[in-house]
């Protein structure tokens, strides 16, 4: 299937691969897997997500080492890399998050959760918190220092 749909995309349209952080729990592949495959069908993308929205967020759900490592691993391969899951502006604004190309800020940016509308002055403190923190530093293999 995903074959067909790579066949009829625009060749200025990137595949993203999704590899959810609470795998386990949604019966999905495990990242490393994500990584592996995205590579051999041509991915230029890898979007690090949780599946079951409402449970725990991306960095609350697995450790900070662990995500650091899939985004290393996906940038050795030479994946691009956008993280998201269940994200807050507390999050941002106090969590390092692992070396990535793109942040999915949905929730902390909207009023009344994720289907909720986007508030202007969320963004704001969304985009300073990011400038902010920056980057967890990690070491070739993705390990926090």
């Amino acid at each position: 299937r995903l074959a067909e749909v790579d066949r009829r995309r625009s060749r200025d349209t990137a595949l993203v691969a999704v590899a959810y952080a609470d795998w386990d729990a949604a019966g999905a592949p495990h990242p490393d897997e994500v990584i592996a495959s995205a590579t051999r069908l041509g991915c230029r993308w890898v979007l690090f997500d949780t599946a079951v929205k409402g449970a725990a967020g991306l960095l609350d759900g697995v450790s900070a080492p662990a995500v650091a490592g899939w985004v290393a691993r996906a940038r050795e391969v030479g994946l691009r890399v956008a993280v998201a899951g269940s994200l807050s502006l507390d999050d941002l604004a106090s969590r390092p998050l692992p070396d990535c190309d793109v942040v999915g800020v949905r929730t902390a940016v909207c009023s009344g959760g994720r289907y909720g509308r986007v508030v202007e002055e969320r963004v704001r403190r969304a985009a300073v918190a990011l400038r902010r923190v920056g980057p967890a530093p990690t070491d070739a293999r993705g390990v926090e220092r």
